[in-house]
């Protein structure tokens, strides 16, 4: 089951797929499912998480 921090989560990343220009056409669950997407999966969630910035446009601080 989703939680709501989850569904945004994912919807956010969705989006940032579709203004990236990258395939939209296969969800998070279907690459987990095949090895050979596993590594392209990976690869967009780290350029997502070093993109994603607040509705303001600010960064998010690192973790330390």
């Amino acid at each position: 089951m989703y939680t709501l921090a989850k569904l945004w989560a994912i919807n956010a990343f969705n989006v940032w797929k579709v203004l990236c220009g990258l395939d939209t056409t296969r969800s998070i669950a279907y690459l987990l499912k095949d090895e050979y997407f596993v590594k392209d999966l990976v690869d967009m969630i780290s350029s997502f998480i070093l993109q994603v910035a607040k509705k303001d446009g600010s960064l998010y601080p690192p973790i330390k």
